[in-house]
């Protein structure tokens, strides 16, 4: 299965077998290996800017 959802899954728990994160996990417990670098854009349509004014 895949989640997609924005928090954190306890993979000690077993919430999880693998988790691909944003952050580093902070539980000694867990072994984190660095995928690739990426890159963040953020886009928004001008009318979205324009009904913001």
């Amino acid at each position: 299965m895949l989640n997609t959802a924005t928090q954190l899954s306890k993979l000690t728990r077993r919430e999880g077998d693998i988790a691909v994160r944003l952050v580093r996990p902070t539980d000694p417990d867990l072994i984190a290996r660095h995928l690739t670098k990426r890159k963040l854009g953020l886009f928004v349509a001008k009318s979205y800017l324009e009904n913001k004014k």
